[in-house]
């Protein structure tokens, strides 16, 4: 019989959220204010877009939201959301909705893996295509292993 104890291995988690609706433009970064954190390799500052990546290594990143269009939008328009590792898009990480009417409400939702290899590295959540009011929205980030080089 083994040893009693934990699988030694630290946990790296942070999941940030933000219940309040928000105003989005396109090619903004959405905001979260609120925090949940392990660990030292993820950092995210209360009410900010900005998620620091301090460890190497492959995260898992999951993200949903409510998204609806800001008012005076010119209908119909396409609004994509996607993760952003130091201003470039992660490959995987893209959700995709098309507006046609002042009344629409929709979740919209990914899940990505990201290979961080330079520390550090800067991720944030990225709407593109239109004026939104977002809210409800959660990312959370977890470190899942090494990066093999």
């Amino acid at each position: 019989r083994g040893e009693n104890g934990g699988s030694g291995t630290p946990v790296e988690l942070l999941s940030a959220y933000s219940t309040a609706p928000q105003p989005g433009t396109s090619g903004s970064a959405l905001r979260l204010t609120e925090i949940y954190d392990k660990g030292d390799a993820i950092s995210h500052a209360e009410n900010s877009t900005d998620f620091t990546i301090s460890e190497a290594g492959i995260y898992s990143a999951a993200f949903h939201g409510v998204v609806a269009p800001a008012p005076g939008v010119t209908f119909p328009f396409g609004l994509t959301l996607y993760l952003e590792e130091n201003g470039t898009g992660v490959s995987g990480s893209s959700t995709q909705h098309s507006f046609h009417t002042s009344t629409e409400t929709v979740n919209m939702a990914f899940t990505a893996p990201v290979e961080v290899t330079a520390v550090p590295a800067t991720l944030k959540v990225i709407a593109d295509g239109g004026s939104i009011i977002y809210s409800t929205i959660s990312l959370t980030l977890y470190k899942i292993g090494e990066s093999t080089p």
